[in-house]
């Protein structure tokens, strides 16, 4: 029965929006095939990396694709947050996990925790899509994913149309950690959908400093050229 309504009614690819074959899910193959990925997991001071100097120190920062307007990406991501389709946040995270477990550069990873959002905002949208991507992560590498130690109780306005040093204000201050209390060194993966400037991440990333046993990282689903 499931084999006949997919054919008559056949879920949509979320890259290119054309039916999916049997045996395809969320993706396409031929779009998995031309994504634009970063390989950013295998090597030192890529662009991710590079935002966050001279502004704070992270051990890696690594992204899963490159973004740019109209591309597969940005369709992708647009299902995931505007759409309701879950299902890509799981997709990219296992696939993000994948590279990251294979690549031993970035190491062990004790904490992965996913960028929140405000209570309000979590309310409207119904589900958390950095916690989708932490969750695939987590699928995939058998790392502990903890969607509780790192929240927003402030309500900043978007960041959209802002500059970088109004992105930068706009998210001073706006996150917390609670409960937090690694026992002895600990590796943090914070995980977002898509960084531009970064201030985003600096701001949750500033949340350890001064604890000099824990390392953090970054992962994002899609970097913005």
């Amino acid at each position: 029965m499931r084999e006949l309504v997919a054919v008559f009614f056949p879920d949509l690819c979320a890259a290119c929006q054309k039916p999916l074959l049997l045996g395809e899910e969320t993706v396409c193959t031929s779009c998995l095939s031309a994504l634009p990925y970063t390989d950013y997991h295998l090597y030192a001071d890529n662009p991710v990396e590079k935002l966050f100097w001279g502004r704070t120190e992270i051990h890696t920062g690594v992204a899963l694709f490159h973004f740019q307007k109209g591309n597969r990406v940005q369709h992708m991501l647009h299902e995931l947050k505007y759409r309701g389709n879950k299902n890509v946040g799981l997709l990219m995270g296992r696939m993000m996990g994948a590279r990251l477990k294979e690549e031993k550069r970035i190491g062990h990873v004790d904490y992965v925790l996913p960028i929140p959002l405000h209570d309000k905002k979590l309310k409207i949208r119904g589900y958390n899509q950095s916690a989708l991507i932490a969750r695939g992560i987590g699928e995939s590498t058998g790392w502990n994913v903890h969607e509780e130690l790192v929240v927003r109780p402030v309500n900043n306005p978007t960041q959209t149309k802002k500059s970088r040093f109004e992105r930068f204000q706009n998210v001073e201050g706006v996150f917390a950690l609670r409960d937090f209390h690694p026992n002895g060194p600990a590796h943090v993966l914070l995980v977002d959908d898509v960084v531009t400037t970064g201030s985003t991440l600096e701001s949750c990333i500033r949340l350890f400093d001064g604890m000099k046993d824990v390392r953090v990282s970054v992962c994002v689903m899609a970097y913005t050229e």
